[in-house]
């Protein structure tokens, strides 16, 4: 197997289009993300890809990110012909690794085509980054997605991993509730959702960050409200096992849905966007809401999306905004920094 390692700021980048490059000549190529510190992928010289792990991984690597315990895997299978890495930090190729290495060139643009705005240095948001993992060094795709869109605004992110629900640090601007499988984060999640709906403070849940934003509102009338992954069937469960003609079902890939209208999630993609999803779980068809909170369904009438009303952000998606292929998908990101640098100020 032949191996390019790509190197430096914009990695993702150049290798994103080493790979689109090399499969147009008919290679089986993959691609992967060397692990490197959260503050290198989001500094002021160093632009973040996030469409590497939408467009370019959709199959087998979609899931990469949760691949592996400790650093982001770069073990790919045996049948490709080209293995790229790519990493902002040299220091994270490790020892003996044989093949060759490129230096990458920082984009003038990002993947759309939009120009790469100057950074505001005098503008920074500590954004919080609770569940999930305790590093956010192993959220990838979360850490690019804010920081493409930092690049959009112009602004420098702090990105802060919060352990502690119940003390959230002063001059937080927005906070992040990400996906994953670790279900011990969910009642530090509902916790800080709960925090964030009384205290104004802007809130983006993601696919399991999602379920606790719902399942934190659905207290006001079920105080003991789980999710039924967590507690197993029975009562006041949040959200409850997918199932369909044959039996459970797991929803994987891509789903469109369109925003209600009116609604501040249709006023930032007013035509909606293609979502990846990870899902074997719900939202229960009676669960209480409270009023100022809209759901957004699918065709399929299952609740894709939630929001509160008069909140200046509480948006979650039951989906994976963060591996956005879909052009659409940027606005919610720009919208939540948005909202952060509104409260910063």
């Amino acid at each position: 197997m032949r191996k390019i390692a790509i190197l430096g700021a914009g990695a993702e980048y150049d290798a994103g289009r080493l790979l689109r490059a090399a499969r147009a000549d008919g290679v089986k190529a993959r691609g992967a993300r060397l692990a490197a510190p959260a503050d290198a992928q989001l500094a002021p010289d160093c632009r973040s890809f996030v469409a590497a792990h939408g467009a370019l991984w959709p199959d087998a690597a979609f899931w990469l990110e949760w691949g592996s315990g400790a650093a982001l895997s770069a073990e790919q299978p045996e049948d490709a012909e080209l293995l790229v890495l790519a990493s902002p930090d040299p220091a994270s190729l490790k020892p003996g690794f044989a093949g060759t290495m490129r230096p990458a060139e920082k984009p003038a643009a990002d993947r759309y085509g939009r120009p790469m705005p100057e950074r505001a240095h005098g503008i920074t948001l500590r954004i919080g980054l609770l569940g999930g993992t305790e590093d956010p060094a192993l959220q990838p795709a979360v850490g690019a997605a804010i920081g493409d869109a930092a690049d959009r605004m112009g602004v420098t992110i702090e990105l802060v991993t919060l352990a502690d629900p119940k003390a959230l640090p002063r001059g937080l601007a927005g906070l992040v509730l990400p996906g994953g499988s670790a279900m011990a984060s969910v009642p530090a999640q509902c916790e800080a959702a709960l925090q964030a709906a009384d205290s104004g403070l802007p809130v983006f849940g993601l696919c399991l960050g999602m379920q606790s934003m719902a399942t934190a509102l659905m207290r006001g009338t079920w105080p003991d409200a789980m999710l039924e992954e967590i507690a197993g069937p029975g009562a006041h469960r949040s959200f409850v096992r997918l199932r369909g003609a044959a039996g459970p079902r797991h929803r994987l890939g891509e789903a469109r849905f369109v925003p209600a209208p009116g609604t501040r999630l249709a006023e930032l993609m007013p035509k909606g966007a293609a979502v990846r999803l990870n899902h074997r779980y719900a939202m229960a068809p009676d669960a209480p809401l409270p009023t100022e909170a809209t759901i957004h369904r699918g065709p399929d009438g299952i609740a894709e999306a939630i929001e509160l009303t008069g909140h200046p952000f509480f948006i979650g998606l039951q989906g994976h905004p963060e591996f956005g292929c879909d052009p659409a998908l940027a606005a919610l990101w720009d919208g939540f920094l948005a909202a952060a640098c509104e409260r910063s100020r």
